[in-house]
């Protein structure tokens, strides 16, 4: 009796598939993968914050406080207006999506300025920017209204300072610079929260909320937002 003959597989007479051989990490080196996983992840959770709540400063006679922010902005930018040698401040926001019934301001930027007087600031150094009503690129079309308002002016302002609010600064810069273009320079003073402490900001929710939202919008305006 002639002795079968092992079959070959179909595929492998085809010449689509070869065989090769391949590492697998040992018990070591999966242990090792994982403290080096877990060293980038934290090293990435801790400087996330940082990294999103940039403050750069340029010199500049123009302060501009984004009007929706919380009040703490208001207080920072009317210190930061006392330090330096400001001409005034353009409070920057687009129109309120609601209650708007019910409020004597119909933008944020109107919000913001009256907050800024509430707490002291000289009305005669104010100027308030309101913004077009949009659901979208709302920071994107609030620094077009800034810009159009010097382009009315006849001024073509060689750099500005923005102040907003913590991890919301990176992408506000990211879109004044977009608005107003390459021949302005745009400086940011990021606030930090107080509410949530910046270097745990995973542990409350607002923390947590603020600075993935943030992440997620910063991934959006620089590699899908397009003017």
């Amino acid at each position: 009796m002639i002795p079968s003959q092992p079959s070959t597989p179909v595929v492998g007479t085809l010449g689509l598939f070869r065989r090769r051989e391949c590492w697998v990490p040992t018990w070591k080196g999966t242990l090792l993968l994982l403290v080096l996983l877990t060293l980038v992840v934290t090293a990435g959770i801790r400087g996330l914050h940082p990294f999103l709540a940039v403050t750069d400063r340029v010199e500049t006679p123009i302060l501009v406080m984004e009007g929706w922010t919380p009040d703490f902005v208001a207080h920072a930018t009317l210190a930061e207006f006392s330090r330096g040698h400001y001409e005034r401040v353009w409070v920057t926001g687009g129109a309120i999506e609601k209650g708007l019934p019910l409020v004597e301001w119909k933008s944020w930027a109107e919000v913001g300025g009256a907050t800024l007087v509430r707490i002291g600031f000289p009305t005669h150094r104010l100027t308030v920017v309101p913004g077009q009503a949009v659901d979208r690129d709302r920071t994107f079309n609030s620094a077009l209204a800034l810009r159009d308002l010097f382009r009315r002016e006849g001024r073509v302002p060689s750099a500005i300072q923005v102040v907003s609010d913590g991890p919301h600064g990176r992408r506000t810069r990211l879109l004044f610079e977009a608005a107003f273009g390459p021949a302005t320079r745009v400086g940011i003073l990021s606030i930090p929260d107080p509410r949530y402490p910046p270097d745990h900001w995973w542990s409350t929710s607002l923390g947590f909320r603020d600075v993935i939202g943030e992440a997620v919008a910063y991934v959006y305006g620089r590699f899908l937002f397009r003017p």
